[in-house]
């Protein structure tokens, strides 16, 4: 059983859409970057979306094998 501080706060995030989250994770990184050399400029920076964070938890299985959950 896990701690339950550790768990608080922390839902299961879907397989199916972890490569999804990761594409506008890498959009956001380059909108970061564009608002860097905008700001340098002194021009109007672009709205940054807020995404909330996901983490892999890699489980062994009964037979050894790794199970990566999100």
């Amino acid at each position: 059983m896990l701690p339950l501080l550790k768990t608080m706060g922390k839902v299961p995030f879907p397989a199916d859409q972890v490569e999804a989250h990761q594409l506008e994770l890498k959009k956001i990184v380059k909108i970061i970057d564009q608002n860097k050399t905008l700001k340098s400029k002194k021009k109007p920076e672009e709205p940054v979306p807020v995404l909330d964070n996901i983490e892999a938890l890699t489980t062994k299985d009964g037979e050894g094998n790794d199970i990566v959950s999100w």
